[in-house]
C-alpha cells in the first residue's frame, strides 16, 4: 500500500522490512523516530522515559541507536 501512495512514509522497526522499504523507494520511519519528531514538536518532555518504557517490555533497540538519539535531542551529551 505505501508502494502504491506518493509520499506516504510507513512505520517499521523491523530491520530486514526497512531494508526492503529502502529497496523499493519508500520512505519509512521507526518507533523511535516519531518519539525524536515528537520531542523535537515539544509534544513529550523526556525520550529517555518512552524508551525505558518499550525496553522494559521486551523491544530490543541498539544502545548506540539510544545514544544517538538521545544525544540528538539534547537528553545526554
Amino acid at each position: 500500500m505505501a508502494h502504491s501512495t506518493p509520499d506516504s512514509t510507513i512505520l517499521l522497526d523491523d530491520a530486514q522490512a526497512r531494508r526492503v522499504a529502502e529497496r523499493l523507494g519508500i520512505r519509512r520511519i521507526g518507533t523511535l523516530g516519531i518519539l525524536r519528531k515528537a520531542k523535537k514538536a515539544g509534544l513529550i518532555v523526556e525520550l529517555k522515559v518512552y524508551i525505558e518504557q518499550l525496553r522494559t517490555n521486551g523491544i530490543y533497540i541498539r544502545p548506540s541507536l539510544i545514544d544517538a538519539v538521545l544525544r540528538d535531542v539534547g537528553e545526554i551529551d
